[in-house]
């Protein structure tokens, strides 16, 4: 679990800091006093603003698409790509469904390979020869 990308070691990290630089009654006291920051905070104008604006752009993608007039088409993409959906959601949960692949789809994808031929040639020994 994190928040605001603060891991549950590192906010107990912060806590005992805070604990050790401010001591037991300043930390309660700076504590309150940061709650009612944050509070205030909250309750403006400007945060109010900050959520519809945020709401607004989460609405973007569907408002687009109404006024462009894409709705079949995203539907027939939908129709579409379901059974790959259907075999990804069966590949994750570790139980893939066996798929057949027609001999002409991987022989236009993957040409057979066959090995080079073979040579009479041995190659050099790399060891020296004038040793002492």
């Amino acid at each position: 679990m994190e928040f605001l990308g603060i891991g549950p070691l590192e906010l107990l990290l912060i806590l005992v800091v805070a604990l050790i630089l401010l001591g037991p009654k300043d930390m309660l006291e700076s504590t309150k006093k940061v709650a009612r920051g944050i509070r205030k905070f909250t309750q403006s104008s400007t945060w109010r603003d900050v959520v519809e604006t945020s709401q607004e752009i989460r609405e973007l993608p569907q408002k687009i698409i109404k006024e462009t007039g894409i709705e079949e088409d995203l539907k027939e993409i939908r129709k579409s790509t379901r059974p790959l959906q259907t075999e990804m959601r069966e590949w994750r949960s570790g139980q893939p469904r066996p798929r057949m692949i027609p001999k002409s789809t991987t022989a236009d994808v993957m040409p057979e390979i066959t090995p080079p031929p073979p040579t009479d040639q041995t190659p050099p020994d790399n060891t020296p020869t004038d040793l002492p």
